[in-house]
């Protein structure tokens, strides 16, 4: 019973968040708009002027539309990606944090779904990049269990990235993580092999939207606009908390409109203050475990470059 103790948490927070989407229904709010079914369209398969940006996703979903109700597939994995996100967190902080035990694998399960990031997307309707996020702790395990201990953790690490990958954003985000994760120090898996492991699958994963890419003008469309839009989309500082604190919150969607109401006011600053203070408390413990570093540095990084591009 204990070893489900901290997927069962996971679930039950998962619930509580998507627990309004359970009633019969559609999505349809901002960009996530789910139908009965899905089609293979020219859209679905990346054949259009517009950059790719929903290839693998809508291919997918069209496929599955056709076995079980489109509105049933986007919940279903609506629900997966934030319950696999609390999982994967939890079996991440055992795995570089191993005298963390269950109540800091339950404190990394709560960060990790119950939070400003994940509230934000599912107001953007960003359902397949939270199926992304989801993977990203699994992704960070199976690589710091490659460079550890040479467990055959290869075929995870390639099924979590190929899941990643069901979005390009999702896709890079994972690959980044498990770049990092190769240096995490260890006498498992040599780092140009691991290296490999993580390549191939994610040169895989990225091939659809690649060869869209390639084969339309969606690029060159693209290229003739002018600015890539870093402006438009660049982190937004929340009240009381400027950009920095803003992303150290883990808020800061570029969308005013898809933003929680508390995060309009000075709650935002106490939830920052404790968020922060909880990374404070085991701070300490994860800088003496050394495969836990890679990770602090792209946690760092991933809250300093944005500000900065702001």
């Amino acid at each position: 019973m204990r070893r489900w103790a901290v997927p069962g948490y996971a679930l039950l927070l998962a619930l509580a968040i998507i627990a309004p989407l359970l009633t019969p229904g559609y999505l349809l709010l901002r960009d996530a708009v789910s139908t009965p079914r899905s089609y293979l369209s020219d859209a679905a398969l990346g054949l259009t002027e517009a950059a790719p940006r929903a290839v693998p996703q809508d291919f997918a979903i069209a496929l599955a539309s056709h076995l079980v109700d489109g509105g049933v597939v986007v919940k279903t994995l609506l629900l997966a990606a934030l319950t696999l996100a609390g999982c994967g967190a939890g079996r991440l902080a055992a795995t570089v944090l191993p005298d963390s035990g269950r109540p800091g694998q339950c404190v990394a399960a709560t960060v990790a779904i119950w939070n400003p990031y994940v509230a934000e997307r599912l107001l953007q309707g960003h359902w397949s990049l939270l199926v992304g996020y989801g993977c990203l702790p699994w992704v960070a395990n199976a690589v710091v269990k490659l460079r550890t201990s040479g467990a055959v953790a290869g075929f995870a690490s390639a099924f979590w990235i190929a899941l990643a990958g069901l979005t390009p954003t999702g896709l890079i985000l994972a690959a980044t993580v498990a770049l990092v994760c190769l240096a995490a120090p260890g006498d498992g898996v040599p780092r140009w092999r691991a290296g490999l492991i993580v390549a191939l699958p994610t040169v895989a994963a990225a091939l659809p939207w690649l060869t869209a890419s390639a084969l339309t003008s969606s690029l060159s469309t693209y290229g003739a606009t002018g600015e890539p839009g870093f402006g438009a989309f660049a982190a937004r500082a929340e009240p009381g908390l400027g950009a920095l604190g803003s992303l150290a919150g883990l808020g800061g969607i570029w969308n005013a409109d898809a933003v929680p109401g508390s995060r309009t006011t000075l709650f935002a600053v106490l939830a920052t203050v404790v968020l922060v203070g909880v990374v404070a408390l085991g701070l300490p413990a994860a800088l003496r475990c050394r495969p836990a570093i890679p990770l602090l540095i792209l946690a760092c990084a991933a809250i300093v470059i944005p500000a900065l591009l702001a």
